[in-house]
């Protein structure tokens, strides 16, 4: 069972303290139109890109975020390793990161969601195929995950929507 465990190829699951490829240190944070952090009541999820266009894809892992009170509101609350499904060790994989308000349940249900651009992992980690060598470190999801800003709708363009939805319905019974 210890060996199916290091048979995983994965990634470790964060947005703050990611290697550029020059090798600098940088956060990816989530946003708000406002431009305050996603905090208390977010749920961000890791899909791969193939399901981008599938709203109701299954997360591959979930996070929640900081607190928007604290320090670095927008950053994931704790980094997780993720196996990657489907990716061979020191492979690469392409995914996206959604983020949708908790209460919601899920990225399809929600109102206000997000969804970063593609990106491309470093080489993933793993087992090593040279025996007696330790496994490969599961990088993090730099270089090329970059933050993005949530959407979020306003609260008259809903109303509006319902407005007219009631109408309709009024229309239809006469």
């Amino acid at each position: 069972m210890a060996a199916s465990a290091f048979a995983q190829v994965t990634i470790t699951f964060q947005n703050r303290g990611l290697t550029a490829a020059d090798g600098s240190i940088y956060d990816a944070l989530v946003s708000r139109p406002d431009g305050t952090g996603a905090g208390d009541g977010y749920t961000a999820g890791l899909f791969l890109a193939s399901d981008a266009g599938n709203l109701n894809a299954t997360p591959i892992a979930t996070t929640l975020f900081r607190a928007s009170s604290g320090t670095k509101p927008g950053g994931f609350l704790a980094a997780q390793d993720v196996a990657i499904p489907g990716t061979p060790v020191q492979g690469t994989a392409n995914l996206i990161v959604r983020a949708w308000d908790t209460a919601s349940g899920s990225y399809a249900n929600a109102q206000v969601r997000g969804q970063s651009t593609a990106f491309t992992t470093s080489p993933l980690g793993g087992p090593n195929p040279i025996n007696g060598q330790p496994p490969f470190t599961p990088p993090g999801m730099g270089p090329n995950f970059r933050g993005f800003t949530m959407v979020v709708p306003e609260p008259t363009t809903i109303a509006l929507g319902a407005l007219g939805i009631g109408a309709l319905l009024l229309r239809r019974r006469k």
